[in-house]
This record gives C-alpha cells, structure tokens and sequence, in this order.
C-alpha cells in the first residue's frame, strides 16, 4: 500500500499548488472584467 499512499500524496500536493496558484488568479480576475471593458471601449 506504500505505492497507493506516495501516488495520494502526489495527487493531494499537487492539488495544494494548483489550490494556491489558482485562488489568488480568481481573486485578481473579479476586478478586471470592467477595466477591460474600460479600457476596450
């Protein structure tokens, strides 16, 4: 079970990372549809 556990390991930090890059790029993306829209029109 030793392989199970280190390919669940694996699976849980990489889905921390993706977790971490991913929340602050939503946060930064709410605000920026209207300066887009600003800056487009």
């Amino acid at each position: 079970m030793r392989d199970v556990d280190a390919i669940y390991g694996e699976i849980l930090e990489t889905a921390m990372v993706m977790h971490l890059i991913a929340f602050p790029q939503f946060l930064i993306e709410i605000p920026l549809p209207p300066s887009r829209a600003a800056i487009g029109h």
